[in-house]
């Protein structure tokens, strides 16, 4: 969705006034693993996969297609080094703009409309 460097950039900025929040670790399976570090690494998914064996000192049960096609859940040593590199990207900022992603997904009507509203009462009163 936001692949630029200049909008991560500008969203990073952004989380900073933004409040602080935690993955929740607890609600993500493997795939969410995969999918953020890919998107922390700018690495195709296939090779967050291979580094996280790898790291985890295992042999891959399963090739990528295969893992890929039915998503069996992962060992826990392999489980625990994804989190554990998930969360050294929380501590350096690198999910900073998907917090402020998150953030306008959730509070984004309320924004509109209050900016929305303001704007009404501005123009009607002030113009």
């Amino acid at each position: 969705m936001f692949d630029g460097k200049l909008s991560k950039l500008v969203l990073g900025r952004i989380a900073n006034y933004l409040p602080s929040a935690e993955p929740n670790y607890k609600d993500m399976d493997d795939d969410d693993y995969i999918r953020l570090l890919s998107w922390c690494e700018d690495w195709p998914s296939q090779k967050v996969y291979e580094t996280a064996y790898k790291e985890s000192h295992m042999d891959p049960i399963q090739t990528w297609d295969e893992w890929s096609a039915d998503m069996k859940p992962f060992p826990l040593p392999v489980r625990t080094e994804l989190r554990r590199a998930l969360s050294i990207h929380q501590e350096i900022g690198s999910l900073k703009p998907l917090r402020t992603i998150n953030y306008f997904l959730i509070h984004g009507k309320k924004i509109l409309l209050w900016s929305f509203l303001g704007t009404l009462v501005w123009w009607v009163f002030f113009q």
